[in-house]
């Protein structure tokens, strides 16, 4: 039984073959842009959100997925006149 490649490869010719996968593999990387979120609520404003004390919590993924790290962090946020923005943060816990 021929692989369905081989097959597609003998009705098409290589340009359009290597078109067809191009686009296949670009479609992949394409995903939802900002303007996809501009009408949800509540509207998230770094500068009320990222002020004062905060903590957070996280994983580390490695390239197939798996958790290979998890974290806890406190953070101490500031903004400074011309609306630049600093996290000071201090791990915790890394496991």
């Amino acid at each position: 039984m021929q692989s369905l490649l081989t097959v597609i490869s003998k009705c098409l010719p290589a340009p359009i073959l290597w078109i067809v996968a191009s686009a296949l593999l670009l479609s992949g990387c394409a995903g939802p842009s900002l303007d996809d979120y501009a009408d949800r609520t509540p509207e998230l404003v770094p500068e009320a959100f990222f002020t004062g004390e905060l903590s957070a919590r996280g994983v580390v993924r490695n390239f197939s997925g798996e958790v290979i790290r998890t974290f806890d962090a406190d953070i101490t946020a500031t903004w400074d006149d011309d609306g630049v923005g600093t996290l000071g943060e201090v791990v915790l816990v890394i496991r």
